[in-house]
């Protein structure tokens, strides 16, 4: 799950969602708080700049 998170932060760092004093545990909660209420949100980016490839709960792979 950790890695899963570490991603998430990644993905949302490369849109500056995070102003620059949000703390670690900030973007715990607000990951936490994303994934509970919009579910299918991250698999909706492409993190082509990151290299990370996400698989979707459809089996397809977003990049």
């Amino acid at each position: 799950m950790q890695l899963l998170v570490s991603t998430y932060i990644k993905i949302l760092e490369q849109i500056r969602f995070f102003d620059n004093n949000t703390t670690t545990s900030e973007k715990d909660i607000i990951i936490d708080n994303l994934e509970k209420n919009y579910p299918n949100w991250f698999y909706s980016w492409k993190g082509n700049d990151i290299g990370i490839e996400l698989n979707t709960k459809r089996g397809h792979s977003v990049y």
